[in-house]
C-alpha cells in the first residue's frame, strides 16, 4: 500500500515537473529566445534579395546610441589615442572596385575605422540602402580583443536589424554558434570566418538580409529550430 502511494506521489511530482518544464521552455522562446525584429528587412534588387531599411546616416546615428547604452564608454574609440568619440558619417570611406555589379544593381563598399577594427558596409548604389554589415580586424588583435571586437560586431547587427540594446546576448550567443558555421535567423545570414592568427585584416563577423532562395546552396543552421531543439530536450 505505502509503495503504491509513493508510486502515486512519483507520478505527480513528475508532472508538476514536465509542466513547469515546458512553461519556462514556452516562457523563454516568446522573450530572451526569439527578439522581435523591427522589420528593418526589405525586399530588394541585389543578389541576396533582401537589404536593410537602413542607410550610412542612420546607422551611424543609432550604432552611437546603442554602443554609448551598452557600454558607458561614451562611445568606440577611433584609434588607440584617441578618446571615445563614436563613428561619423563623414569617416566612411569607399574601398574596392566602384559600381560593383550585384544581381540586378550595382553596390559601393564603405569603411570606418576603429581602435580595434574596421567596420564595413556595402551600399547599394539606387537606394542607398545597406546590403551588408561586417567586421574586420587582424588576427593579433582578434587574440587580444576579441571582446571589444565582437562588441561593435553584435551592436550593429543588432541596429541594422532593428533590435534592441537588451537583445545583446541572446546576438551574441548567435555568433558564438556561427563560428563553427553559417546561422540563419529572421532573414539575416549571420557568417564568421572563424579565429586565423594571421596579421593580415580579414572579415571575422557579418551579417547579411537575404531570402532563403538566394542562399539555397549555402550551408547554414536555423538558428530558431536549433533553439527550439535544444530547449526541447532540456539543454537550455
Amino acid at each position: 500500500m505505502k509503495i503504491k502511494k509513493l508510486s502515486i506521489i512519483t507520478v505527480l511530482i513528475m508532472a508538476v515537473l514536465s509542466v513547469s518544464m515546458l512553461a519556462g521552455c514556452e516562457k523563454e522562446n516568446s522573450k530572451s529566445k526569439f527578439p522581435e525584429n523591427k522589420s528593418t528587412v526589405i525586399s530588394a534588387k541585389n543578389s541576396s534579395q533582401r537589404s536593410y531599411d537602413m542607410d550610412i546616416e542612420k546607422f551611424t546615428e543609432k550604432f552611437n546610441e546603442m554602443y554609448e547604452d551598452k557600454t558607458e564608454k561614451g562611445g568606440v574609440a577611433l584609434d588607440s589615442k584617441d578618446k571615445p568619440t563614436g563613428l561619423t558619417e563623414e569617416n566612411f570611406t569607399q574601398i574596392g572596385e566602384k559600381n560593383v555589379k550585384n544581381g540586378e544593381t550595382t553596390c559601393n563598399t564603405y569603411h570606418h575605422p576603429t581602435a580595434k577594427c574596421e567596420i564595413i558596409l556595402t551600399v547599394d548604389n539606387n537606394t542607398e540602402k545597406i546590403i551588408s554589415f561586417a567586421v574586420a580586424t587582424t588576427g593579433e588583435v582578434w587574440e587580444k580583443s576579441a571582446k571589444d571586437v565582437e562588441t561593435v560586431a553584435v551592436i550593429g547587427s543588432i541596429v541594422c536589424g532593428g533590435y534592441e540594446v537588451e537583445d545583446f546576448d541572446f546576438f551574441k550567443k548567435l555568433y558564438e554558434s556561427a563560428i563553427s558555421g553559417n546561422c540563419f535567423y529572421d532573414n539575416i545570414l549571420y557568417k564568421t570566418s572563424g579565429t586565423e592568427k594571421d596579421n593580415n585584416s580579414v572579415i571575422k563577423l557579418m551579417s547579411l538580409p537575404c531570402s532563403k532562395e538566394s542562399i539555397n546552396k549555402t550551408s547554414y543552421t536555423d538558428y530558431k529550430k536549433y533553439l527550439n531543439k535544444k530547449c526541447k530536450f532540456g539543454e537550455h
